[in-house]
């Protein structure tokens, strides 16, 4: 508790830590080419005022990278600037955003003002909403950060070197359930131990959120 509140180091030995820090490590080191058969997606996730973040991280294929980190932007600077980052970069096919609390502002400009006259689709994503794999897992959002510790797992992500994204993914913690379903650490809760908001972490886990026909997401 020390590590993590006061030095912000976080060790390797969380047995219940969604992502362990080697295999973190071993992202950043890997280089994979963006799948070129793939279109492009962006993920964020939506702060405004105080502490905590905007961030967007961008998905090709195994390939992830930050592309925007902000604080104290409202929603219709954040709309904004996903608009732009979305007409022009012309491989994003798909913006996702986070739609609880002011996330949802943000996703009604989108839908309002178009990307790329309605090319780029946008994803409303509730956390909280039922996971694909509601036998699995408790919520969306507990889908979403452990398909991503799958990719670390299976060596197929490749990302950028981001200290608040080691420390939030090392860190933030799951348990199983009595009926055998994963539920991750509630952001509340994650926040109130450590002191920190994982909005980096959320924003790359989002990109791995099941976006297609899925219960955890409102095509708009």
């Amino acid at each position: 508790m020390y590590c993590a509140s006061v030095l912000g180091r976080f060790p390797d030995n969380l047995e219940d830590a969604v992502v362990p820090r080697g295999l973190i490590r071993e992202a950043i080191a890997r280089e994979l080419p963006p799948d070129a058969q793939n279109k492009a997606t962006l993920a964020c996730d939506v702060a405004r005022f105080g502490a905590d973040k905007t961030v967007v991280y961008r998905r090709h294929g195994n390939q992830c990278r930050l592309v925007w980190r902000v604080q104290g932007r409202d929603t219709q600077q954040i709309a904004g600037k996903l608009k732009a980052m979305g007409e022009d970069d012309p491989l994003v096919d798909t913006i996702i955003v986070d739609d609880s609390g002011v996330g949802g502002g943000v996703v009604d400009r989108l839908k309002e003002e178009g990307v790329r006259q309605g090319q780029v689709r946008i994803v409303a994503f509730n956390g909280g909403a039922t996971a694909k794999r509601a036998d699995r897992y408790v919520n969306a959002i507990a889908e979403a950060w452990l398909d991503l510790a799958a990719a670390f797992k299976a060596g197929s992500i490749d990302i950028d070197d981001n200290p608040a994204l080691t420390a939030q993914l090392s860190s933030r913690r799951y348990i199983l359930q009595g009926d055998r379903r994963l539920k991750l650490e509630s952001k509340d809760d994650y926040k109130k131990r450590t002191g920190i908001s994982p909005d980096d972490a959320d924003a790359l886990a989002m990109a791995y959120a099941p976006t297609s026909g899925k219960p955890n997401i409102r095509w708009l």
